[in-house]
């Protein structure tokens, strides 16, 4: 059965390997037809024998995945032809009454005479099968006059070839169908297009639409890309050259401007500095004596050796410091208010003298009826 198989794959050589090796595996996978049969019967005379079984599923499967148009052409690809003892009949034997008109005499049979050719006529239809084998030898041995020559091997190969093409693309046709739920003839650039990139996918072990089902994965990867692209880089405006160049002198004079505003920053803090330089010391100063004491006090809250007399002669120091700084402060303060005030108090009491004055002056010359021009004297 083995030796059977393997004869039947070097028949199917004519076909590419890839497809020689689908019509094998689901020949094995499938029960032969009563058609392919029938055909068979037809064809060798006699019916198939269990031996001959993988025949008769190989045809069928040829006819199912459209490789072959019936099933007598499948069996003339696998080379089926009539039973030894179907052949010319030896002359002691009787030809069957239906062959006994086209069975030729002891004698002419006797040496083996090539026909002469047959005059030329006008094209007819091929011979049926039950006249001609697949590789056109006569099951009954002759070659019916009248009929036409069988197809050269030329010919069958390249039938087989044009039919091997259309049931390969009938296939893939199929098989995008399957996948994208479209038909290919909707739009055929679209479907040559995923079939070239579905050929860099496919794999005989995986199947056609293995690898439409790869081409739609990519192109869905595709799109999202492009989505998250379109949100990362904005609307088609903003990604125009001109769009980009305006945005950058925004982007330019922002910087700028916010470069400005930094120096005034700096500026100011640099006054702030100056002005509160000696607070700043005096802050210092104060951290520093504070430091210390926190230092004696936290010595002195864990029991170390602690020079009382030290410590006291540290707060008496830091308390008349204070003390000295405060006095200090107090009579800077009232020195810059005397300055600022007394020249005020001095020109208020003038003023006030002078107004006094000026008023007893009027009541004097009142009193001597002089009125106001008295004053400046005279009488009225």
């Amino acid at each position: 059965m083995e030796a059977l198989w393997k004869e039947i794959a070097d028949k199917l050589s004519s076909f590419e390997e890839e497809v020689a090796k689908e019509v094998l595996e689901k020949a094995k996978g499938v029960f032969p037809t009563r058609r392919a049969k029938e055909a068979f019967r037809a064809l060798a005379g006699r019916s198939a024998t269990p031996l001959e079984e993988p025949l008769l599923r190989v045809a069928t499967a040829l006819v199912e995945e459209g490789l072959a148009g019936s099933y007598e052409e499948a069996f003339g690809v696998l080379g089926v032809e009539a039973e030894p003892t179907q052949k010319d009949p030896a002359p002691s034997q009787a030809p069957p009454p239906a062959e006994a008109a086209q069975a030729p005499s002891p004698v002419e049979a006797s040496p083996p005479v090539e026909a002469s050719p047959p005059a030329p006529s006008p094209p007819v239809e091929a011979p049926s099968p039950r006249q001609a084998s697949p590789q056109g030898v006569p099951l009954t041995g002759k070659q019916p006059a009248g009929a036409p020559p069988p197809p050269s091997r030329a010919e069958k190969t390249s039938r087989s070839q044009d039919q091997n093409e259309a049931a390969r693309d009938s296939r893939w046709r199929r098989a995008y169908q399957e996948v994208f739920g479209q038909d290919p003839s909707e739009d055929p650039l679209l479907y040559r297009e995923r079939l070239a990139h579905a050929l860099l996918f496919y794999r005989p072990e995986q199947g056609r639409r293995r690898a439409f089902e790869e081409v739609r994965e990519v192109e869905r990867r595709l799109q999202e890309s492009r989505g998250r692209a379109r949100e990362l880089l904005g609307s088609e405006p903003q990604v125009d050259v001109g769009a980009a160049y305006i945005q950058l002198g925004k982007l330019s004079a922002q910087l700028e401007d916010l470069a400005r505003r930094v120096e005034r920053l700096e500026e100011a803090v640099q006054k702030e500095a100056s002005r509160f330089g000696g607070v700043n010391a005096a802050l210092r100063l104060h951290h520093q004596e504070i430091r210390a004491l926190k230092a004696l006090v936290e010595g002195l809250r864990t029991g170390d050796g602690v020079d009382w007399k030290r410590l006291e002669a540290a707060v008496r120091a830091a308390k008349a410091e204070a003390i000295q700084e405060a006095e200090e402060r107090i009579q800077g303060a009232t020195a810059l208010w005397r300055g600022e005030v007394e020249p005020r108090l001095k020109a208020l009491e003038e003023w006030a003298k002078r107004i006094t004055e000026a008023f007893r002056r009027t009541l004097e010359a009142k009193e001597r009826r002089r009125g106001l021009f008295g004053l400046f004297g005279g009488d009225r």
